[in-house]
């Protein structure tokens, strides 16, 4: 309870802009197009050994900012394809979709959260179907989020 009074006085205090999909706290002339691809690496005995790939589309048209992103393992070649899709003026989310050899996620984004999951092994499938209580964004794309804020000297604020 002590731990809870002080972060709750503490956060107070120093009062930080809460960011939110509609708050308009970004800077949309960051959000580039971009593709970059990088490498895992696992230490086995003292070596490196590469273990996979991930190659990062970044694309930002047609009011939406579009990241997919395609991790190989290099032992199996199996690969894992991930896709998320927000509004580019807010960030809100609006699509979010995972592929890989154990399961299938689809996501939609609006005043609610519809979609499926599909555990591959069981053939288990899940509807999924949520209120969007709140605002809030992908953690898919906070990398993108942090590209997107005014950072000067002295800025805080809060995801």
């Amino acid at each position: 309870l002590c731990c809870i009074v002080f972060l709750f006085c503490s956060s107070s205090v120093h009062a930080q802009l809460q960011l939110l999909p509609d708050t308009g706290s970004f800077e949309k002339r960051f959000l580039k197009d971009t593709k970059y691809e990088m490498a895992c690496f696992a230490l086995l005995n003292g070596k490196e050994i590469e273990v996979s790939t991930f190659t990062v589309q970044v694309h930002n048209k047609t009011g939406r900012l579009s990241v997919y992103t395609s991790l190989k393992m290099l032992s199996t070649g199996e690969q894992w394809i991930d896709t998320s899709v927000a509004d580019a003026n807010t960030l809100k989310p609006i699509y979010r979709s995972s592929y890989n050899p154990d399961r299938e996620l689809i996501l939609r984004f609006g005043k609610e959260v519809t979609g499926f999951s599909l555990i591959k092994k069981t053939n288990e499938r899940i509807q999924i179907k949520e209120q969007a209580k709140e605002s809030f964004f992908d953690s898919y794309i906070y990398p993108y989020i942090l590209s997107a804020l005014p950072l000067t000297s002295g800025y805080k604020g809060n995801l």
